[in-house]
């Protein structure tokens, strides 16, 4: 249910008014029941439901370095599903909220995982993150710029050094 978008429109059917009150206990025990299989997933089970379900947000995840280092890996799971998503929304998203954040995260992939820069190259999504260097909006291309650093730096230690 939390995949298929369920939460979404229950925070949509929440916010109408309802002139039957059971409508209304009824959509609270759903949300409810929601909220507690949410808070029993990994944050790496958040992090994939944010991507499927398009409601990216900048959310404390996106910019924790121990998720990535955490769950770098996770990301080949289903062949590589997380990030053809992550891809698609580079694609078809107008969102700038959105394509900023996709462009970090893709980024972020990039830099914690061993192979994240072959990946992305091999999933054609690094020349998607170089077409949104173009965007109109200043964030967008900021993230877009940030994720191509990422890509082409090799010894993170070093930097962090100076």
């Amino acid at each position: 249910m939390i995949e298929g978008g369920l939460i979404r429109m229950l925070n949509f059917l929440s916010n109408k008014k309802w002139g039957d009150q059971d409508i209304v206990d009824d959509l609270e025990k759903l949300s409810e029941a929601l909220s507690q299989d949410i808070a029993k997933m990994s944050s790496f089970d958040k992090y994939r439901t944010e991507v499927q379900t398009n409601e990216l947000e900048w959310s404390p995840v996106h910019k924790s370095e121990n998720f990535w280092k955490e769950n770098a890996l996770r990301f080949e799971e289903n062949s590589h599903s997380v990030l053809k998503l992550l891809h698609l929304i580079l694609q078809k998203s107008e969102n700038p909220v959105h394509l900023s954040i996709a462009c970090h995260d893709l980024g972020e992939f990039a830099r914690f995982h061993p192979r994240g820069k072959i990946i992305i190259e091999a999933l054609g999504i690094k020349q998607d993150i170089m077409r949104l260097m173009t965007n109109p909006n200043e964030e967008v291309k900021k993230q877009a710029l940030f994720a191509l650093q990422k890509m082409m730096i090799n010894n993170w230690e070093y930097l962090s050094a100076k």
